[in-house]
């Protein structure tokens, strides 16, 4: 599961994923940067845990985000992926990201036309 501040920056600026769960954390355990909670398996990172009002942001797990891509993986869907990866004019970027950031990615173009442009999602004008 990836925790990096790439793949939390990128699901907290991702509005309409975040939208998609509701919080309701209930284990916490300590990270570098703060503290993260789980539900059933679902990650939510929070960025300072003394606060009253800390930031929840959901970190979906790889096939969270697949469910998303298309219901479930499929190979229909792993060949969708692979199309995406393959064709996108970033995909040489994309060699430092994690399975999540990728997923994330294609969820994001594929579901609400946008792109990731390092600090933010963008409208996909391509």
């Amino acid at each position: 599961m990836d925790k990096s501040k790439e793949y939390i920056k990128m699901c907290e600026s991702s509005l309409e994923i975040q939208e998609i769960q509701e919080f309701k954390p209930i284990i916490s355990k300590d990270l570098s940067d703060g503290c993260s909670e789980s539900l059933n398996d679902t990650i939510w990172f929070h960025g300072d845990c003394n606060t009253n009002n800390p930031i929840q942001i959901w970190l979906p797990r790889q096939d969270q985000l697949q469910d998303m891509a298309g219901g479930g993986i499929s190979l229909s869907l792993i060949k969708k992926f692979d199309e995406w990866f393959f064709t996108h004019p970033d995909s040489a970027g994309f060699l430092d990201y994690s399975m999540e950031q990728l997923w994330l990615a294609f969820v994001m173009q594929k579901k609400y036309g946008k792109i990731w442009n390092g600090n933010d999602w963008e409208k996909d004008n391509g």
